[in-house]
């Protein structure tokens, strides 16, 4: 699997996880702490991938919302 891919995956299964069970695994109070530390992991990754990354800002926002 291309790392880059593995990176975005990992990414958005900690986010997933810390809004679905309420638990802070990675020491940050939000997702949003999150997306600003791993911002350029996630912008290198949609470029290597050629997906944009609004695609991405907008699966993590519709999880976000349905979590909500």
């Amino acid at each position: 699997m291309n790392k880059r891919l593995s990176v975005i995956i990992f990414l958005l299964i900690l986010i997933f996880y810390q809004n679905m069970f309420g638990k802070n695994i990675t020491g940050l109070t939000s997702e949003k702490e999150l997306l600003l530390k791993y911002k350029y992991e996630i912008i290198n990754a949609s470029e290597q991938l050629n997906i944009s990354s609004r695609i991405i800002a907008s699966i993590i926002y519709a999880e976000h919302k349905l979590n909500s």
